[in-house]
């Protein structure tokens, strides 16, 4: 009996992570065009530390993010100079009319709810945070 519970609790765990795996996966819109597709690899270490590098850096300035899970994220890879790099950018509010996959949507405004960034997968570093301002 003891077993059978361990089993079901392990199973139960497997399940809840695959489907909180699956829900932060469709905060994730990938936005067709731009110049080079970025692997799984790639977006899973864009992903690893961007929460607490644009926190940090948001709050060095004296801004509060809203909470994550109410940001959608959009990415393209993108090539500037040779250099790839994948531009990531954040909205918390969507209208029904955007394209989330066909557009970046660049918002004047509307403060913390949005802002974007640059990654470097070669140098795996962010760069080039802007956090909208207040209208």
């Amino acid at each position: 009996m003891e077993f059978r519970s361990l089993t079901t609790a392990a199973l139960l765990a497997a399940s809840l992570g695959w489907a909180s795996t699956v829900f932060a996966e469709n905060t994730w819109v990938r936005v067709k065009g731009g110049g080079w597709e970025p692997d799984p690899r790639v977006l899973l270490e864009l992903k690893a530390q961007l929460e607490p590098y644009t926190k940090d850096k948001a709050q060095k300035v004296g801004r509060k993010l809203k909470n994550w899970s109410e940001y959608t994220f959009q990415y393209q890879g993108k090539v500037e100079k040779g250099r790839k790099y994948v531009f990531v950018n954040a909205l918390c509010h969507k209208h029904p009319e955007w394209n989330l996959e066909q557009h970046i949507i660049l918002v004047d405004d509307g403060g913390t709810c949005f802002f974007n960034l640059k990654f470097d997968p070669a140098r795996r570093q962010y760069y080039d945070l802007i956090i909208n301002g207040e209208a």
